[in-house]
């Protein structure tokens, strides 16, 4: 069976390989990811270097504790199963549970590496601000590869399907408790009230009932190829690049805004409605609006991080990279079916791009505007 593991994992990143072709072409190679890598290298050299003066004000430990304890208490155990599988794998109860015990460690080994890489990106301000020692470090890495397991696993035995509103109020639930049986330990350990390696020993032998539990216990399939079905989706709603709304299964019976179409303008030409489509499908898409906020948040923290007037140049820069990548989403919504069949109707497609594509670039430019003006006053 761990053929038939390795056989779906590699099914797993090749689809990721495709979906990310597909989006990132030689522009946002050389717009986006290099110079975000360039200039993330730049910064973390700085701050071994000379720390700012902003970031010796902060509590780190603190902030890296919230940090991994977030990450760890939103794992989820991945289980590569698939629709097909119900012709076969159902049939052999020992296949399915041998798939569900290599997901369990592969989540695992997944989570440590992405807590090892936010614990890497903080370092310099544990070690230079917090005055964290190598003990330290290696205790909190000992305590998170642990405990991140009761989560995983907690997470993956309270999932039900019901209405979007029961299934939220109990993820809220369960991620409020995996905050407390992670963080709590941490606080009272900074605080020199509780020893480190006692919650350690706990949480290990807690750790050992949980997976000798979820070992033994058959797989629950259609909940599984839900979860597996609507993290495919999910992940392809994260891509930076892609406007298509997906259809996932858990359906929402209104959008949150535009509930009722109403008109953004008065212009009744075919132009002016396709750019208020565009605008409409991005600010009713819950996915796409995350993804923005979190660049817009990325991008006001970077006009922050340059002294004197040159935010002023960071934000021409930022806004020749916003332009080019709405330029990429407005040519895949457009190679949708229904909306294709309009662009063949419009006149001057250029202008409608524009139409589309200004009022929200000009957005982004006024917020990145007011936080360097503010910057220049503090």
């Amino acid at each position: 069976m761990a053929q038939l593991f390795k056989v779906r994992l590699k099914q797993h990143y090749l689809r990721i390989y495709k979906v990310l072709e597909s989006i990132c072409d030689w522009s946002v190679w050389l717009y986006i990811i290099i110079p975000a890598v360039v200039i993330f290298i730049g910064f973390y050299r700085e701050w071994w270097i000379d720390m700012p003066q902003w970031a010796l004000n902060i509590p780190w430990d603190m902030v890296c504790l919230i940090i991994i304890t977030i990450i760890v208490c939103i794992g989820q155990i991945k289980i590569f199963v698939e629709d097909a599988d119900q012709v076969v794998l159902l049939q052999k109860p020992s296949w399915l549970l041998s798939l569900k015990r290599f997901g369990l460690v592969y989540s695992w080994f997944v989570l440590q590496l992405i807590t090892l890489c936010v614990s890497l990106v903080l370092l310099p301000f544990l070690v230079l601000v917090s005055k964290w020692t190598a003990l330290q470090i290696l205790m909190l890495v000992t305590y998170v590869a642990i405990s991140s397991i009761i989560p995983l696993i907690v997470n993956h035995r309270w999932t039900i399907t019901a209405a979007w509103w029961k299934q939220l109020l109990l993820q809220l639930l369960i991620f409020i408790i995996n905050s407390c049986i992670i963080i709590v330990p941490m606080f009272l350990y900074l605080a020199n009230i509780f020893p480190y390696w006692i919650s350690i020993i706990i949480y290990f032998v807690v750790a050992l009932i949980l997976i000798k539990d979820y070992a033994m216990t058959p797989l629950n399939f259609q909940q599984n190829l839900s979860i597996a079905n609507e993290n495919k989706i999910l992940f392809t709603r994260t891509i930076l690049s892609q406007s298509i709304e997906l259809t996932s299964t858990s359906k929402r019976k209104m959008p949150i805004l535009f509930k009722k179409s109403q008109r953004l303008s008065s212009r009744n030409d075919v132009g002016s409605i396709i750019g208020e489509l565009y605008i409409k499908s991005l600010l009713r898409d819950v996915g796409q609006l995350k993804v923005w906020l979190m660049f817009l948040s990325v991008s006001c923290f970077a006009v922050t991080q340059v002294p004197g007037y040159a935010p002023f140049a960071v934000i021409i820069f930022l806004a020749y990279i916003v332009f080019n990548l709405f330029n990429l989403q407005w040519e895949l919504w457009c190679k949708q079916d229904f909306i294709s069949l309009y662009m063949k109707l419009v006149e001057q497609p250029l202008m409608a791009r524009r139409k589309a594509r200004n009022p929200l670039i000009a957005l982004f430019i006024l917020i990145w505007l007011i936080v360097a003006t503010c910057m220049q006053f503090l």
